[in-house]
Parts: C-alpha cells; sequence; structure tokens
C-alpha cells in the first residue's frame, strides 16, 4: 500500500476513535471509572495513529524528493545522449571518396566510401576540402576541375581521330580528355606535366588501321623510360598496350612517341583504340 493510502486509512481509524469517544461520553449507564479507561485508551491510540501519520507523511515526502531527483538525472541523461547523436551524425555521414581508375571511360573515375572514423579535426579538413569549388582548367573543349581530394593526381585521354602517315619521332598527341584530374595532361602537346612528386603508373595503347610494324616509347624528360612493338599483317590492323612505373620529380615531363616506323606513308594510328593514362600512386 502506497504512503497516502495508508494515511488515509489511520485518518478514517482516528475518525472511528471519535466518533467512539463522543459516544462514551454521552453514555450514562456506564460506569465512570470504566468509562475514564476506555477514554484514555483511546486517547493513547488515537496518539499513536496520529505519530504513525506523521511518520508515513514524512516518508513520503522524502521518496517525492527522491523521484525528483531520478526525473532531473533522467533529464540531463537524455540532454547528453541527444548531443552524442549530434556529434556522431557527422561521422557516419562524412566519407572520403577514393577514385578508382579502372572505371568506366564515360564516367571518369568512380568513387567508393570508406567508413574510417575521424577526429574532429580530420573532419573539418574534409569538409573544407569538400567546399572547395576548386580551380578549372580548359583541355580543347573540355573544361575539368581539379580533383576535390587535394593530392589526388589521375588522367586519361585517347586520339580524337585517326593519324595518317605517322613519321619517326611523332609525339603522339591524345587530343580527347576523358579524365585530368590535376589538370597535369595537355591533349595540345599530348604531355603530361607531373604536379606533383611521387610514383606514378602510365599505360598506353597503340591501334593501327594498317598493314606495317609500329614501335612506340615512353620518354621522362626526353628519355626512354619503356617501348612497345605493333605489327600488323593484315587491313583490319592489330593493337598493343604497355605499363610502366615511373617515380617523377615536380616538372618532370612525360608523353608517347613513335621511335620505329616500317612505312611512312603506309602507318596509320586508329581513332579511339589509341589511348594514353595514368596515375600517382597513394
Amino acid at each position: 500500500m502506497s504512503p497516502h493510502g495508508q494515511r488515509e486509512r489511520y485518518l478514517g481509524v482516528v475518525f472511528l476513535s471519535l466518533t467512539l469517544l463522543t459516544q462514551c461520553q454521552g453514555l450514562t449507564t456506564v460506569d465512570p471509572g470504566s468509562r475514564n479507561n476506555d477514554v484514555t485508551t483511546l486517547i493513547r491510540i488515537v496518539s499513536e495513529l496520529t505519530d504513525r501519520v506523521q511518520v508515513l507523511e514524512t516518508a513520503r515526502t522524502n521518496v517525492q524528493v527522491e523521484i525528483d531527483n531520478l526525473e532531473d538525472k533522467t533529464e540531463n541523461l537524455q540532454r547528453q545522449l541527444g548531443k552524442c547523436k549530434m556529434e556522431q551524425n557527422p561521422l557516419d555521414e562524412d566519407f572520403t571518396p577514393i577514385p578508382n581508375i579502372a572505371g568506366d571511360k564515360g564516367n571518369g573515375a568512380n568513387e567508393t566510401k570508406t567508413n574510417t572514423k575521424r577526429t574532429p579535426d580530420a573532419l573539418t579538413k574534409v569538409r573544407g576540402a569538400q567546399e572547395m569549388t576548386g580551380r578549372e582548367r580548359i583541355s580543347g573543349e573540355k573544361t575539368d576541375r581539379v580533383g576535390i581530394l587535394e593530392g589526388m593526381v589521375a588522367f586519361y585521354a585517347r586520339l580524337t581521330s585517326n593519324v595518317n602517315n605517322v613519321m619517326v619521332d611523332y609525339t603522339i598527341k591524345f587530343g580527347t580528355v576523358v579524365t585530368n584530374r590535376g589538370g597535369g595532361y595537355n591533349p595540345t602537346t599530348g604531355a603530361f606535366t607531373c604536379p606533383q612528386p611521387g610514383m606514378y603508373v602510365f599505360s598506353w595503347t597503340t591501334a593501327l588501321g594498317s598493314t606495317g610494324m609500329v614501335e612506340t616509347e615512353i620518354t621522362r624528360n626526353g628519355i626512354s623510360s619503356g617501348t612497345g612493338v605493333i605489327k600488323s599483317m593484315h587491313e583490319s590492323g592489330a593493337k598493343d598496350t604497355n605499363m610502366v612505373l615511373l617515380e617523377l620529380s615536380l616538372g618532370d615531363v612525360v608523353l608517347i612517341r613513335v621511335w620505329y616506323i616500317s612505312s611512312p606513308s603506309a602507318i596509320t594510328l586508329w581513332d579511339h583504340r589509341t589511348y594514353f593514362s595514368g596515375f600517382l600512386l597513394r
């Protein structure tokens, strides 16, 4: 039974005792000595009940104080929980896009998400990078924006049209730029100028649209760093792909040029089947 219910019960007993006391005082047939004893007993009972009621009232007050304290603690915990959720949301929503250089050519570098936990300072840096509008570079008729993530370098370009009557020492100019993160590739010259030192992977594919043999090379600052040979025995042509790993310094120039041909008047490089790409290893 709750303190309030006990209090009501004892008040009823007190009321009943007072009623009996009044009736006893009104009786004339009862022995006076016996009546005095009954009255004394009832007074003692009433006094005890009054004390019990006071004890219960004090207990009820103490319980109410504890309830109020618990409610205050609950509110504080709820506020702290809400604050923790607000601080946790940026960790769940902010992710770093990582390029996939082997993605679809039409879409450029695909992007995935990582769930790396970040400190508040790291979150501030990522948000600042995402709010950057970036610098715009013009590549022929294509405008590319520098990568959102600082330090990302990657490019992919291909021939715009067939190249006929190729000569020795001819620098292949890949005029159609699909991807140019970091702005290192120049379609006008066909050269990649290193915007950030590091280890780079380069790949180039040469496609012949005629019979004959062509040997191409990749050069760094005019010095050969790798070669590829393609030989076609029929008009349907052939294709050759090569890859190298080069450590570049800031400003180093890398390009693809023709090193040897079997017959200049008969050699044709196929348009979009001939391409050049590279990226910085992280």
